[in-house]
Protein backbone atom coordinates (compact mmCIF):
# COMPACT_ATOMS: atom_id res chain seq x y z
CA UNK A 1 0.00 0.00 0.00
CA UNK A 2 1.36 3.41 -0.92
CA UNK A 3 0.50 6.62 0.90
CA UNK A 4 1.68 9.42 -1.35
CA UNK A 5 1.55 13.08 -0.42
CA UNK A 6 -0.27 15.47 -2.71
CA UNK A 7 2.12 17.26 -5.10
CA UNK A 8 3.40 20.49 -3.58
CA UNK A 9 6.68 21.33 -5.30
CA UNK A 10 7.05 24.29 -7.63
CA UNK A 11 10.02 26.43 -8.64
CA UNK A 12 9.16 29.15 -6.10
CA UNK A 13 10.27 26.76 -3.32
CA UNK A 14 13.80 26.42 -4.71
CA UNK A 15 16.44 27.48 -2.21
CA UNK A 16 13.98 27.64 0.70
CA UNK A 17 14.17 25.72 3.97
CA UNK A 18 11.28 23.25 4.21
CA UNK A 19 10.15 20.84 6.88
CA UNK A 20 8.58 17.68 5.51
CA UNK A 21 7.06 15.14 7.90
CA UNK A 22 4.97 12.01 7.63
CA UNK A 23 3.13 10.43 10.55
CA UNK A 24 1.96 6.83 10.49
CA UNK A 25 -0.60 6.64 13.31
CA UNK A 26 -1.63 3.08 14.17
CA UNK A 27 -4.26 4.13 16.73
CA UNK A 28 -5.97 6.60 14.38
CA UNK A 29 -5.40 4.24 11.41
CA UNK A 30 -4.12 7.04 9.17
CA UNK A 31 -1.08 8.47 7.43
CA UNK A 32 -0.65 12.24 7.48
CA UNK A 33 1.84 14.25 5.43
CA UNK A 34 2.97 17.69 6.63
CA UNK A 35 4.70 20.60 4.96
CA UNK A 36 6.07 23.37 7.17
CA UNK A 37 4.02 22.27 10.16
CA UNK A 38 0.68 22.15 8.32
CA UNK A 39 -1.27 19.13 7.10
CA UNK A 40 -0.60 18.59 3.42
CA UNK A 41 -2.64 15.42 3.03
CA UNK A 42 -4.15 12.58 5.01
CA UNK A 43 -5.26 9.05 4.16
CA UNK A 44 -6.97 6.37 6.18
CA UNK A 45 -5.26 2.99 6.36
CA UNK A 46 -7.73 0.46 4.90
CA UNK A 47 -8.68 -2.68 6.79
CA UNK A 48 -6.16 -5.40 6.11
CA UNK A 49 -3.29 -2.95 5.52
CA UNK A 50 -2.67 -1.72 9.05
CA UNK A 51 0.84 -2.57 10.23
CA UNK A 52 0.90 -2.36 14.01
CA UNK A 53 4.64 -2.63 14.39
CA UNK A 54 6.95 -1.05 11.86
CA UNK A 55 10.49 -2.34 11.52
CA UNK A 56 13.03 -0.55 9.36
CA UNK A 57 15.60 -2.84 7.82
CA UNK A 58 18.34 -1.79 5.46
CA UNK A 59 17.52 1.81 4.67
CA UNK A 60 18.91 4.78 2.84
CA UNK A 61 17.93 8.35 3.64
CA UNK A 62 16.77 10.42 0.65
CA UNK A 63 17.28 7.69 -1.91
CA UNK A 64 15.76 4.28 -2.24
CA UNK A 65 15.97 1.30 -4.52
CA UNK A 66 18.73 -0.15 -6.61
CA UNK A 67 20.02 2.17 -9.34
CA UNK A 68 20.99 -0.75 -11.55
CA UNK A 69 17.48 -2.22 -11.84
CA UNK A 70 15.69 -1.51 -15.09
CA UNK A 71 12.17 -1.51 -13.68
CA UNK A 72 10.02 1.63 -13.21
CA UNK A 73 8.66 0.27 -9.92
CA UNK A 74 12.20 0.35 -8.56
CA UNK A 75 13.18 3.80 -9.79
CA UNK A 76 15.78 5.67 -7.79
CA UNK A 77 14.19 8.49 -5.82
CA UNK A 78 16.65 11.24 -4.99
CA UNK A 79 16.56 14.20 -2.68
CA UNK A 80 17.96 16.92 -4.89
CA UNK A 81 18.96 19.27 -2.13
CA UNK A 82 20.43 19.01 1.31
CA UNK A 83 19.09 17.76 4.60
CA UNK A 84 19.90 19.54 7.84
CA UNK A 85 18.23 17.17 10.25
CA UNK A 86 16.49 13.81 10.32
CA UNK A 87 14.33 12.50 13.16
CA UNK A 88 12.51 9.22 13.62
CA UNK A 89 10.12 8.88 16.54
CA UNK A 90 8.88 5.72 18.27
CA UNK A 91 5.31 7.03 18.48
CA UNK A 92 2.98 9.01 16.23
CA UNK A 93 3.23 12.76 16.78
CA UNK A 94 0.14 14.94 16.86
CA UNK A 95 -0.38 17.77 14.37
CA UNK A 96 0.33 20.22 17.23
CA UNK A 97 3.64 18.50 18.00
CA UNK A 98 4.62 18.63 14.31
CA UNK A 99 3.71 22.33 14.18
CA UNK A 100 5.75 23.01 17.36
CA UNK A 101 8.80 21.25 15.91
CA UNK A 102 8.46 23.38 12.77
CA UNK A 103 8.02 26.65 14.68
CA UNK A 104 10.99 25.98 16.98
CA UNK A 105 13.25 24.61 14.25
CA UNK A 106 12.78 26.94 11.31
CA UNK A 107 15.63 29.31 10.53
Amino acid sequence: MLFLSPPFWNASLSGQWLMIATVYDVDARKVTHFLNGKVLGEESVPDGYLVERVTIGAASICNWSEPVRNDPHFAVRNLNGSMDEFALFAAALSPKQIEDIYEHGKP
